[in-house]
């Protein structure tokens, strides 16, 4: 979760940096653990490539984000792809979801903008049912979809 958000916070409020060397670095990171003997009987290695598969693909939508900032369709998209990319992080995902509401609200989006409320609402209530062990509380989004009628 740590690196996710340190990489979130690189791309995000770094003008300089540069990607190819980034990608170079997480690349290495994964030559290492794919090279340790000691570690290949363990979970590790598939961790660390999970992981890293993961940083590249929230990486890549984060910098595809700057050259589609005028096209409101694509960019949604990108948010959301990122959202998704934020499974492990909460608070990130949370913080995209949000985001993506307030966009999507500027532009008088305003069913597009509940759907992400309401996936952030659900995000936040699964957590709560986790940390917090009471009957009342919704489990999951499962408990925010909206019934069929018959």
């Amino acid at each position: 979760m740590q690196v996710t958000m340190s990489l979130a916070s690189l791309v995000g409020k770094s003008s300089d940096f540069n990607e190819e060397y980034l990608r170079r670095s997480l690349r290495t990171i994964l030559a290492y653990a794919e090279e340790d003997v000691d570690m290949q009987p363990t979970l590790f290695p598939n961790q660390v490539e999970e992981l890293l598969c993961n940083l590249n693909s929230i990486l890549s939508d984060t910098v595809k984000m700057r050259e589609f900032q005028e096209d409101p369709e694509m960019l949604m998209d990108l948010m959301y792809r990122i959202a998704k990319g934020y499974q492990t992080s909460p608070d990130l995902r949370l913080t995209w979801l949000q985001n993506m509401a307030e966009k999507h609200a500027k532009k008088k989006c305003y069913t597009e903008a509940a759907m992400c409320l309401v996936h952030a609402a659900a995000l936040v209530a699964e957590y709560l049912s986790m940390l917090e062990d009471h009957s009342y509380l919704p489990v999951g989004s499962v408990s925010f979809q909206v019934g069929t009628a018959d």
